[in-house]
């Protein structure tokens, strides 16, 4: 169902969740857990290296 959407994904180390959920933590008092975070971590991973950007359509905006 989901390669027929053309959804992706991508991993993570633990680490980028645990940093993802320090992100959010400051803005309005945000808590969550690092599942709660992985997309943020996701999108923050994939931000940080071009071929990532690419490959998700993410530098078309």
């Amino acid at each position: 169902m989901l390669r027929r959407h053309g959804a992706r994904a991508i991993t993570v180390p633990e680490a980028e969740l645990v940093d993802a959920v320090r992100v959010l933590s400051p803005h309005d008092g945000l808590a969550t857990t690092p599942s709660g975070a992985a997309g943020l971590a996701g999108a923050m991973a994939a931000l940080a290296d071009p071929s990532h950007t690419r490959d998700l359509g993410l530098d078309r905006f």
